[in-house]
């Protein structure tokens, strides 16, 4: 599973990413079957899929008491951390999907 969390903050602009065709396409050929969105007060809307047609299959929410299983089933996670995060003090290396 792919794990997308936003925390409490707004970034329609990570959200409207994952959402493309393209980066879908890209996560179910790297084998990924699910993808969940945890998102802020984001405006932007992601579309939900079963995938049922064996396509990635898409879900979000905006609020869970706890994304602790989420992170533990995740095998990979796409976060925005945020401009104060201790992680983004260069210790922190990043990896990307994709070219």
């Amino acid at each position: 599973m792919v794990f997308v969390t936003m925390g409490t903050t707004c970034f329609d602009a990570l959200v409207k990413a994952v959402d493309t065709w393209e980066v879908k396409q890209e996560l179910s050929d790297r084998g990924y079957t699910d993808l969940v969105i945890q998102m802020g007060c984001e405006s932007y809307t992601p579309t939900k899929s079963g995938g049922e047609d064996g396509s990635l299959a898409v879900d979000f929410f905006t609020f869970s008491s706890s994304i602790a299983d989420y992170l533990r089933s995740a095998s990979l996670l796409i976060s925005h951390t945020g401009r104060y995060a201790p992680e983004c003090d260069g210790s922190y290396q990043e990896r990307y999907v994709g070219s």
